[in-house]
């Protein structure tokens, strides 16, 4: 339910692919404080299809501008490969001000530095339910 059964946020879902899915981006817009926001909020691609999420993300980026989005927002972690493909598309590292947890299972046979190399980790704002924006007299 976390996309089509929301009863509270939007998301827009757009796939592609040639004779099947190939791929999907989800996104969803929010007005906060007069200003209009633009979330990446999950995505998935075929392995090696890159050109399939670069046009997903350019048509999602299309979509913002038409709605009127001033600043869009994603959580990628740095070592993603995704990070890279958004800094060629302008997008901006920002601070922020919380840190992500990672609580494991008892499992012997996971090593300790395969979990705690944020490089092994793929999250998306989907992922979460912490709220991004402030409410008034709301602070991050």
């Amino acid at each position: 339910w976390r996309y089509f059964g929301c009863p509270n946020v939007r998301y827009k879902v757009y796939s592609a692919g040639e004779g099947g899915i190939e791929g999907f981006i989800v996104f969803h817009t929010a007005e906060e404080n007069n200003i209009s926001y633009g979330f990446i909020d999950d995505f998935l691609y075929i392995n090696g299809r890159t050109e399939v999420l670069e046009g997903l993300l350019s048509n999602m980026i299309r979509d913002f501008i038409e709605h009127g989005v001033e600043n869009i927002i994603s959580w990628i972690p740095y070592k993603h490969f995704l990070y890279p493909m958004l800094r060629k598309k302008g997008f901006t590292k920002r601070p922020f001000p919380h840190y992500l947890l990672v609580i494991t299972k008892e499992d012997k046979d996971i090593p300790d530095e395969l979990v705690k190399d944020e490089g092994n980790w793929f999250y998306m704002l989907g992922d979460s339910d912490y709220r991004l924006l402030p409410r008034k007299n709301e602070r991050l």
